[in-house]
Formats: structure tokens, C-alpha cells, sequence
């Protein structure tokens, strides 16, 4: 359903856009973080980048885990200081699952700049893992970028299909792209490694 929130194939990644700013002493986070993502992964420079600027992180063994699948939560985090925002240290509560959660500051940020939705019955289900279309949406909405339709499209992602506008304007904006047989897979869970990937797309197209 059209809820909101994590991502862009990691398959056929494309050019990689130069990093900015991207320090590579012997403390930069990025090298004590990717002890799982060797220069060669299609979304190493992505991951470097935005580590280094503290937008994602890794896992406290050293690891990234690339492959694993991303949360609700993990992605409006990432969403949400991509786009230069803060999160919400108020008392205010818009869905009902996330108070007390680790990452209920940046969902009500998300939620203020109108980036993401919950689910009928006031909930977000931060922890619930979040679909290629999903993370696709959010990406589009918390860019503000202008929904264009006027690609060729994805043969899975139907004219009906709830997230097709973001979709094709995110692809429009070579933010995602297809797989080699031409689908986006819309209802796949998005990965860590992919999801970083997005993003970093979204950042600095």
C-alpha cells in the first residue's frame, strides 16, 4: 500500500558520481566500518560517502552487511539527514508503534516535512522491512523533485501500480534504475547496500 518508505538495483549500478570531500586518512569511519565491502562492490564509493558524512553507519563488529535488508526506521534516518534535516526531539507522537523507539526523532522529522506515511490505524512499523518502491517514494518526496512520467517504464511496475509516479521520476532523475531483464522488482525489500546507493544517486546527481 501506498505507506511511504527503502533503493536502487544493485545489479547494473552505473557510473559512480566523484566524492566530494571524501577523506581518506587513516581515520576516515568508512575504513573501520566495511570490513564486508571490498572496493569492487557496486556501491563501495556510495557507502564511503555517506558514512564519512554520518548519514549511515556501520555495525558495531566492523561490518556493513550490505545484502541485509533495510527497516522503515533505518531508512527514514537516512532520508531524513540526506535532506539536511534534524530530527524531532518533541514530546509529539504520530504514530502510535514509535514512541520510545530509537529512531522516533528522525520519523517525526520525516513526518513534519511530509517525506513519509504510515499505515491505516496511526502505525509506522518502524522495524518492518521496506520495499524498492517504498524507499523510492520517500526519496522523491524528500528531494521535492518536480514528478515526471514521461519514461519508457518498467514492465513490473504497472499504470496502476501506487508508487509508479515516484518510480519513474526517480528513474527519469537516473536515481534507480532496472534490473537487466528491464524490471524494478517494486515489492522486493530494498538492501542496506542499495539503499545507500539511492541515496547517494539522490545527493549528488
Amino acid at each position: 500500500g501506498d505507506s511511504g518508505i527503502g533503493t536502487d538495483p544493485d545489479t547494473n549500478p552505473g557510473a559512480i558520481p566523484p566524492l566530494p570531500n571524501y577523506s581518506q586518512g587513516p581515520n576516515s569511519k568508512s575504513v573501520m566500518v566495511m570490513t564486508d565491502v571490498s572496493s569492487t562492490h557496486f556501491a563501495f564509493a556510495a557507502i564511503r560517502s555517506l558514512i564519512d558524512k554520518g548519514i549511515i553507519n556501520g555495525r558495531l563488529n566492523g561490518e556493513f552487511d550490505p545484502g541485509t535488508a533495510i527497516t522503515r526506521a533505518e531508512f527514514t534516518k537516512m532520508a531524513v539527514l540526506a535532506a539536511g534535516r534534524i530530527p524531532v526531539t518533541s514530546r509529539t507522537v504520530s504514530f502510535s508503534d514509535i514512541d520510545g523507539h530509537w529512531a522516533k526523532g528522525y520519523i517525526e522529522a520525516a513526518k513534519a516535512a511530509n517525506i513519509v506515511d504510515g499505515y491505516p490505524g496511526g502505525t509506522f512499523r518502524p522495524n518492518a522491512k521496506i520495499t524498492r518502491a517504498e524507499i523510492t517514494k520517500v526519496v522523491v518526496k524528500a528531494g521535492n523533485l518536480a514528478i515526471d512520467t514521461s519514461g519508457s517504464g518498467f514492465p513490473d511496475v504497472l499504470a496502476n501500480h501506487w508508487a509508479r509516479a515516484s518510480i519513474l521520476t526517480a528513474a527519469k532523475n537516473r536515481i534507480v534504475r532496472g534490473f537487466p531483464d528491464n524490471t524494478f522488482r517494486p515489492n522486493n525489500n530494498a538492501t542496506r547496500a542499495e539503499s545507500a546507493q539511492v541515496v547517494f544517486n539522490w545527493v549528488y546527481k
